[in-house]
């Protein structure tokens, strides 16, 4: 059964749309929608979840007195602000972004289609890392978004720059975005 709630979300700067409205489905949880839209604004602004903020002008979780059509504003940072220690000691947390995802290892022991901590990262092998995190290379290498753009020696801030540009412009739009995220 459809709910017959609508959430519209649009930027606050632009007043753009996020995307299409969204109907609340009539089994899910008002607890579970809301946490899905954090969600949704992430992957559609590119973002991690951390950095997405939801404006209401009504209350979210006093489901009465929020109106048929309900309007959230977004707004977006580009920096991972500062997680609280027992939000980052938690499990199944990418370990460039925090946001959720798969142990490489359960994983591999599950799967016949392995994903190992190499098939998240060469040169760390992290155990968690999300896919927009786990950068694709040329023979079927991969590194995260943190060794993505290796350090090389001692060099001028241009040098490095030029390499930065080269690199990114390999990457999907959202991967460009969170890597300038995960740059802490």
């Amino acid at each position: 059964m459809e709910c017959c709630r609508r959430v519209h979300i649009s930027y606050l700067v632009s007043g753009g749309p996020l995307g299409c409205a969204l109907y609340v489905p009539g089994d899910a949880g008002w607890t579970s929608f809301v946490t899905a839209l954090h969600y949704y604004a992430a992957r559609v602004s590119g973002v991690p979840v951390w950095c997405v903020q939801l404006l209401w002008k009504e209350n979210p979780w006093d489901e009465a007195q929020l109106p048929k059509n309900v309007y959230i504003q977004c707004v977006k940072c580009n920096k991972i602000p500062e997680i609280h220690e027992d939000s980052a000691s938690d499990d199944n947390r990418c370990c460039n972004c925090w946001e959720d995802c798969q142990d490489a290892d359960l994983w591999e022991q599950n799967r016949s289609d392995t994903l190992s901590r190499e098939d998240n990262c060469e040169e760390c092998t992290p155990c968690f890392l999300c896919d927009l995190c786990r950068v694709r290379l040329l023979g079927d290498r991969s590194r995260c978004l943190q060794c993505f753009v290796e350090v090389v020696g001692l060099e001028d801030d241009h040098a490095y720059q030029a390499r930065v540009d080269d690199a990114l412009a390999s990457l999907q739009p959202a991967q460009r975005i969170r890597w300038r995220c995960v740059q802490f």
